[in-house]
């Protein structure tokens, strides 16, 4: 487990499930215990219970398309009418919004916000905001802390959007930034790249939950919510096909 980029960190927080067992029996121990650590008992939940919901993340790591995939979601599967897409940015970010043709795709009004503004225009509309923040990370976190305390943290949700193959540094900077307001994360490009090792780590230690998997081409019906039967599958998948290479490495 640490040959294929587990860190001994989290491999001495399950060392419980590893002790004592063969190879087979400790992979799968271990996947169940870090699957249930990682997730939410329902994802779903948390979103429809929540009124406004704040993608964050770096430019790249697909904030915009997977908060058209979580309206989409809402609208399709969840059967929910009262949802709006918008856009916290500048004034110039609105020009080339690919948010615009998403919301029109899936029928769901589109909303620009101004960071100067936002507050005021946040708390003004009445639908479900799913809102792709683009403005910086200070300005972010005080818009958030300022917002929950006027509605109360309960009606909000903060999602972290990071692509999977993330390197590990950006990953631990990212919870530097944003671990304080305890987003759910969302790792997009699943059809590009892997969940890495190295990466499960940082979120272990950082005690945070993964909640969605997406990937990157389809806009409906393209969110797996997390819970730990499904995320301990996809480390199945994954994972110990690694673990069994990286024994016959060794073994060799």
């Amino acid at each position: 487990l640490q040959g294929i980029g587990f860190s001994i960190n989290t491999l001495i927080k399950f060392n419980d499930k590893l002790e004592n067992k063969n190879a087979e029996e400790g992979f799968q121990n271990f996947i169940g215990e870090l699957a249930n650590s990682l997730t939410l008992d329902n994802s779903i939940d948390s979103l429809i219970k929540s009124k406004y919901v704040f993608i964050v993340g770096t430019s790249g790591s697909g904030k915009t398309s997977f908060s058209a995939k979580l309206a989409a979601a809402l609208v399709q599967e969840i059967k929910s009418d009262n949802v709006a897409l918008c856009k916290l940015g500048k004034q110039n970010e609105f020009l080339n919004d690919n948010l615009k043709s998403y919301s029109r795709l899936i029928n769901v009004p589109n909303v620009h916000i101004l960071p100067e503004n936002a507050q005021q225009k946040i708390e003004s509309i009445e639908k479900k905001l799913i809102i792709d923040v683009s403005i910086d990370s200070e300005k972010t976190l005080n818009l958030l802390k300022n917002f929950k305390e006027k509605v109360g943290a309960n009606k909000i949700l903060t999602i972290l959007v990071v692509p999977s193959g993330s390197n590990k540094y950006n990953l631990k900077k990212l919870f530097d930034i944003y671990g304080s307001i305890n987003p759910i994360l969302a790792f997009t490009k699943l059809d590009e790249n892997d969940i890495s090792p190295e990466e499960l780590s940082v979120v272990a230690e950082n005690n945070c939950s993964i909640g969605y998997l997406t990937n990157t081409r389809s806009i409906l019906k393209s969110i797996n919510f997390t819970n730990k039967e499904i995320l301990a599958q996809y480390l199945k998948d994954n994972i110990i096909k690694l673990c069994k290479w990286e024994l016959k490495w060794q073994s060799q």
